[in-house]
């Protein structure tokens, strides 16, 4: 737990500039590197690879950050819990409609999880400083929860940090909420 002050540093201005990334990220006639372009009528969210995205401090990379929230959606498909378990740091907070969440809580409860499918859209993505940023996202999934087959579509935003010594990405913070 060495580094909770800074997952709750880090986690607090994740939030803020989410929430006006988001607001940026929202408005149609903004035009920043952070906002999307909005597809017209009709048109389906142009698919990613997209650009780098300028950081606090350098050059955070936007694919790679977005392609480590995808690679955690495709081990817990391929039932690889343990590599999913590797792309969340130890003292990784996660919150959903069940509450607030540690890693140990969440790796015992996938125990008897299995996602079918999923399918990704409207992603934005904010960078926090060069080292990581938040992506958010909506996932349609459906599979095996306990036994009982479910379906659910959540809007989910994640604060991903390069993963010291471990390579690639991890996720420090994540949280899940309903979609209409």
């Amino acid at each position: 737990m060495k580094n909770s002050g800074l997952v709750r540093i880090a986690i607090g201005v994740a939030v803020a500039v989410l929430a006006v990334g988001m607001a940026r990220a929202q408005d149609p006639d903004d035009h920043t590197p952070s906002a999307p372009a909005r597809p017209a009528a009709g048109q389906r969210q142009r698919p990613e690879p997209l650009p780098q995205m300028p950081g606090n401090g350098g050059d955070v990379n936007r694919d790679g950050l977005i392609a480590a929230a995808r690679a955690s959606l495709e081990a817990l498909k391929s039932g690889d819990v343990a590599g999913y378990e590797a792309m969340i740091t130890d003292d990784a907070v996660i919150v959903d409609d069940g509450g607030i969440e540690r890693k140990p809580d969440l790796v015992k409860r996938l125990a008897d999880f299995q996602l079918k499918d999923y399918t990704i859209s409207d992603v934005r993505f904010v960078p926090v400083s060069s080292d990581n940023g938040v992506v958010s996202y909506t996932v349609a999934e459906s599979g095996m929860d306990h036994g009982k087959p479910f379906t659910a579509k959540v809007n989910v935003s994640s604060v991903w940090e390069r993963g010291a010594g471990r390579g690639g990405y991890v996720c420090v913070f994540e949280q899940e909420t309903a979609a209409k």
